[in-house]
């Protein structure tokens, strides 16, 4: 496994998976590393990370993905989150949800936060940046997980494309906790998708 960024030169912690400057895969031998998934066998939940792009059908699809409960307790009780994300209009009710805390997405291979509810059913939203893909966000409608336990939720993707306001910004904070590199920023969302949806909000995250 390098010891150096292949793409900025700096050097890597012995359990990095991302370089800590420009977030670019560490390279196993030839190849890149894999994000490693999260456990179980068919998406997450609060505390991991969104599917992978090619999971979606269409830029405003809507899918349910099943989620590992143990996710939601992945965090940081001394985390930092404020703001609210709006949704509205389109083809389904409109809600309001307001993060009450947050969990990095370093364990299951992600850079990102996941900014979830007080309960495992009260929605999230999903942060993340690949160095490849971008910088992504996920919605997931608070009530819609079919299990008590917050697994198999459903996801909303707000895609670039669909937004007059498209800002995200993540950043290790310096703070290493649980063995977590855990991080801050924040997300900014003006967008109508491509169903009719708007989906209007801005939430700081800090410590996740």
């Amino acid at each position: 496994m390098s010891s150096f960024c292949p793409q900025c030169g700096a050097a890597y912690r012995d359990d990095d998976k991302f370089c800590a400057q420009c977030a670019e895969p560490r390279r196993v031998g030839a190849s890149q590393l894999d994000p490693t998934p999260a456990p179980g066998s068919t998406g997450t939940r609060t505390g991991s990370a969104p599917p992978p792009v090619g999971a979606l059908i269409g830029l405003a699809a809507i899918f349910a993905v099943g989620v590992p409960a143990l996710l939601f307790g992945v965090g940081n009780c001394n985390a930092d989150v404020s703001g609210q994300v709006a949704v509205h209009e389109g083809p389904r009710p409109g809600f309001t949800f307001t993060p009450t805390g947050c969990a990095s997405m370093q364990p299951y291979g992600r850079f990102g936060a996941n900014l979830h509810g007080q309960d495992p059913n009260d929605g999230a939203v999903y942060v993340t940046r690949d160095p490849l893909a971008g910088d992504r966000v996920d919605l997931e409608i608070p009530g819609s997980c079919r299990q008590a336990d917050g697994t198999e939720c459903t996801l909303i993707p707000v895609p670039r494309e669909a937004c007059r306001v498209f800002e995200v910004a993540i950043d290790f904070n310096g703070v290493v906790f649980n063995d977590v590199r855990l991080v801050e920023g924040h997300v900014a969302l003006e967008c109508t998708l491509p169903d009719g949806t708007h989906v209007r909000g801005r939430v700081a995250f800090d410590g996740c």
